[in-house]
């Protein structure tokens, strides 16, 4: 129910034509959706980007982007739900490129689990590469913007990944925001020099890469361990 904004780098290096391709799917904790982002290929070389956030009776906003992505190339994308307005905003490279009010009262729920790059509902994954991914609890762009390079975080970042070193916080799943190398319960666990992570398709566990460790994130009990 609350304002968010959802931004990324992206660099898609192929897609199917007519198959959206997932950069982006939340769900609440009842695993219903709350929002996406996709990639519906036109062409072999271009793709169009399609945002969608979900209202409190379940039916939907669609908003599709005019500008072509092509593969190969970085594109920032930026998905914008303003919760005082009812409306949606998606911007690529900075540029505005749909405003449109929901037709109903207010997001259906606030997203408890993010997925990038995978769809849980479609089992879809996306191909290419990310950089700097952020979401944040407010709004961030009501107009065009110049695409910031990286991201930092404040007290609106929820969740906050920025390569080649994906520093420490990711925050909805785990780690406090302070930098440390501690295990045990998701909320007081700290990471240092995140390089990436990976999610087991099948238990859904994360596993955390850092500067010299291997974390897992255990989603059925919620406890961050060492396993390498």
């Amino acid at each position: 129910t609350d304002s968010f904004t959802a931004e990324v780098w992206i660099k898609p290096t192929t897609f199917s034509l007519g198959d959206p391709v997932p950069i982006l799917y939340a769900t609440g904790s009842a695993g219903q959706p709350v929002f996406q982002i996709t990639l519906t290929g036109t062409t072999n070389s271009t793709t169009v980007l399609t945002a969608i956030v979900y209202d409190s009776i379940a039916s939907k906003s669609l908003a599709l982007s005019p500008s072509l992505i092509a593969i190969n190339a970085w594109h920032h994308v930026a998905l914008v739900y303003n919760s005082a307005s009812l409306s949606m905003m998606i911007f690529v490279n900075g540029a505005l490129q749909l405003s449109t009010v929901m037709l109903n009262a207010g997001l259906r729920t606030n997203a408890t689990n993010v997925m990038v790059g995978y769809s849980s509902a479609s089992g879809t994954y996306y191909n290419g590469f990310m950089s700097n991914f952020r979401l944040c609890n407010v709004v961030k762009y009501n107009a065009n913007f110049t695409p910031p390079s990286y991201f930092t975080y404040d007290s609106s970042t929820m969740i906050w990944l920025r390569s080649p070193y994906l520093r420490y916080k990711i925050t909805l799943f785990a780690g406090t925001g302070t930098i440390g190398d501690l295990d045990g319960d998701r909320l007081s666990a700290q990471f240092f020099g995140i390089n990436g992570m990976v999610m087991d398709p099948t238990t859904k566990d994360i596993y955390i890469a850092t500067l010299n460790k291997v974390r897992k994130l255990t989603m059925s009990t919620g406890i961050v361990s060492t396993v390498a």
